[in-house]
């Protein structure tokens, strides 16, 4: 494990300990995904007997809304958020990495990974494993917030910069990195604008007190964590998918 997942993983905990953050978490994610998972249903016929895997489900688990009798989330966290082995919304919670997936070849119907690829590890070795444990032609519905490429350069370099460093997402993608992360693996079906702009839970981590800092760096930090923010510069962008 690299240190700098490591430290993602810390800051993601800390989130998660907090119910405040749960449960505003979940009532976001219900009211964004409203639109898209009736527009989904409309677009495959989900069966009642597939196998749904949701990946980095967190807590919350967008899983929880589809009609499915047999549903696994993988969390790494999993054991420190005490839900290794629970069931949430029928869900049944398992500890492990989305680039070790402890299932068999060809098991699930559909696999669900929203918000979770730009806090991996390592996204290619994630998504060649959703490929090998999704059945022939199995859907893969992959979703995360995108950049337009000259901020998503900036959140790079910013990597390299402690006070600027987005601690919970080690990796930043535009519309066609992401396309291009799944191009070897997955047909894309469809493609949806779930959200524009964050919702006020979603936000990166700032590793020191800002009020220490320079002006120059008090306006770098504004205009990374405040002004790329807004619905001109990100979108929660979603692929549907299907397994080559």
């Amino acid at each position: 494990m690299t240190n700098r997942w490591q430290d993602a993983q810390k800051a993601e905990l800390k989130d998660w300990k907090n119910n405040q953050v749960c449960d505003f978490e979940l009532k976001e994610v219900e009211k964004k995904y409203k639109l898209f998972l009736k527009q989904l249903a409309e677009t495959i016929k989900i069966g009642k007997r597939w196998k749904i895997l949701d990946l980095g489900c967190g807590p919350t688990c967008i899983s929880r809304y589809l009609p499915v009798s047999i549903k696994i989330g993988l969390e790494p966290l999993a054991g420190k958020l005490n839900l290794k082995n629970k069931l949430i919304a029928g869900i049944k919670i398992l500890e492990g990495k989305a680039e070790k997936i402890p299932f068999n070849d060809k098991y699930f119907d559909l696999v669900i990974c929203r918000n979770a690829i730009d806090h991996m590890e390592t996204p290619q070795k994630a998504i060649k494993e959703t490929s090998r444990v999704l059945k022939n032609k199995g859907y893969f519905i992959l979703a995360v917030y995108v950049y337009p490429y000259p901020i998503a350069l900036f959140k790079k370099l910013s990597e390299k910069i402690p006070f600027l460093k987005n601690i919970e997402h080690p990796f930043t993608f535009t519309i066609q990195s992401l396309k291009k992360l799944i191009q070897k693996d997955f047909i894309l079906k469809k493609e949806f604008v779930i959200h524009t702009g964050y919702h006020p839970n979603d936000y990166g981590k700032v590793n020191e007190k800002v009020s220490k800092r320079t002006l120059l760096e008090k306006t770098a930090i504004f205009i990374n964590f405040k002004v790329f923010r807004e619905k001109w510069f990100v979108k929660e962008y979603c692929l549907l998918l299907r397994k080559k």
